[in-house]
């Protein structure tokens, strides 16, 4: 994984665009996809572009380079969201969880295997260990704390205005990675032109 993020990748965070408008965005946000970088900030918020393919952005190395770190020290990063929402749940002694939002799809579910694998990773030496020998275990993991109301879902173009589900993979002030809990967002009105 690079860490390497200097103006040829476009703007790490959405927020710095000079200029926020819908063409700016989108130009960034294409840079950044076309340079490897799946992953942009919108300030604390994680933006992710699913590549569809495998990438070399995840597992022990990449757990070890955003752990204990600060949300904005490395780069844009599922693990630096979920060290974050770790971090923050630890200080404040209280459950917590994580959104994932986007249409059927969009990678959700691949989101929060990623987000369980660092979990499991940082609290749980058992599941540490067999994350780290069965790169499966955090599929399985993924797959065992889906709510069964989102096993399947249908998918919904921008034209539906029907999104899809929104996971809240959690995760317990014990160090153990909680159920997924599953909702629908109600669409939004949407006004074109």
């Amino acid at each position: 994984m690079e860490d390497d993020e200097g103006p040829e990748c476009g703007k790490p965070d959405f927020v710095l665009l000079d200029q926020v408008t819908m063409e700016d965005f989108m130009e960034n946000l294409k840079l950044r996809f076309e340079k490897g970088r799946i992953y942009t900030y919108i300030g604390e918020v994680l933006v992710s572009v699913n590549p569809y393919q495998e990438l070399p952005l995840y597992g022990p190395e990449a757990i070890a380079r955003y752990q204990g770190r600060e949300l904005y020290e490395r780069p844009p990063h599922l693990y630096a969201v979920a060290n974050a929402a770790y971090r923050a749940m630890k200080r404040r002694s209280r459950d917590t969880c994580i959104v994932i939002s986007g249409e059927s799809g969009a990678g959700k579910t691949e989101a929060s295997k990623h987000i369980m694998q660092y979990i499991a990773a940082v609290t749980n030496p058992s599941q540490r260990a067999e994350v780290e020998r069965d790169p499966m275990e955090a599929e399985r993991l993924a797959a065992s704390k889906k709510s069964p109301g989102c096993q399947a879902s249908i998918r919904a173009g921008p034209e539906t205005q029907k999104p899809g589900p929104i996971y809240l993979p959690a995760a317990h002030q014990q160090g153990s990675v909680g159920a997924a809990s599953c909702v629908r967002a109600l669409p939004l009105p949407v006004k074109v032109g």
